[in-house]
């Protein structure tokens, strides 16, 4: 039987768990909000948006279109990343070396 002290471990291991969870999940929910948005400005193009200042000319359009881009790619990695770390998902390789450099301790000792 487990002591109080290891269930009360136990149990906030698993609201940690809970809540990164739940934060990722906020992340994808704001990530495909702010995509939606841009990829209708985008698709639609911006420049009606933009050509209310005569300021801009058309070489900030295909710079705002690119950064829409790139933008989106590199929060989708990082969306990826969040993703691998909040379900504690590990790559085979890691794990075995994980596992060789542990057997390589514990013959030290």
């Amino acid at each position: 039987m487990e002591s109080e002290h290891q269930y009360q471990q136990r149990l906030e291991y698993a609201r940690r768990r809970v809540q990164a969870i739940k934060e990722f999940f906020n992340h994808v929910r704001t990530f495909l909000t702010v995509f939606v948005i841009l990829a209708i400005l985008y698709l639609f193009k911006v420049e009606p948006f933009i050509l209310i200042w005569d300021v801009f000319e058309g070489e900030i359009l295909k710079w705002i279109e690119l950064n829409i881009l790139v933008g989106l790619g590199i929060w989708a990695l990082i969306l990826v990343i969040h993703g691998l770390i909040a379900f504690k998902f590990r790559f085979t390789f890691l794990r075995k070396w994980e596992e060789r450099q542990f057997q390589k301790f514990l013959k030290e000792e």
